[in-house]
């Protein structure tokens, strides 16, 4: 009989953890900064377009000149056959964020800034490309 009960303790506390560990999982969203959101414009100077971003708590969508719809992904979508998350946050020590969707090269490194553009300051939006090392600037304003 003493057998029997501590095994079938042992058996509780086993399944206790795991269902706990499971759930605290599927719960945790990955939300992205406050000082990240908004919506965001890239200005081409030679086409006189912009570019367009809109950042949220959750999610991220992006559409580019010339395209007809929009690029979005999501922290808050957890994608169960490859046990993560759409879209992963996570920040460097230098203040950048890396908005990163899963399993993929798609990434944008991100760090927001106050920049002097035509004599006035704009918050933007530092974008910078490891790939080509160029820097980016979305402002909140279309210029």
């Amino acid at each position: 009989m003493k057998r029997v009960t501590k095994f079938l303790v042992v058996l509780t506390i086993v399944l206790g953890f795991t269902l706990v560990a499971s759930s605290s999982q599927a719960s945790a969203k990955n939300v992205i900064p406050a000082s990240l959101r908004g919506h965001w414009y890239l200005f081409h100077g030679d086409t006189k377009q912009s570019d367009r971003m809109v950042i949220t708590k959750y999610r991220i969508g992006t559409k580019f000149v010339g395209d007809s719809h929009w690029r979005i992904y999501s922290g808050a979508k957890y994608i169960k056959s490859i046990r993560t998350y759409e879209l992963t946050v996570s920040k460097f020590k230098n203040g950048y964020y890396k908005l990163e969707q899963s399993h993929t090269d798609n990434f944008r490194i991100l760090k927001r800034l106050n920049s002097h553009i035509s004599g006035k300051t704009y918050p933007v939006l530092r974008e910078y490309n490891p790939y080509s090392h160029l820097v980016s600037l979305w402002t909140n304003v279309k210029l």
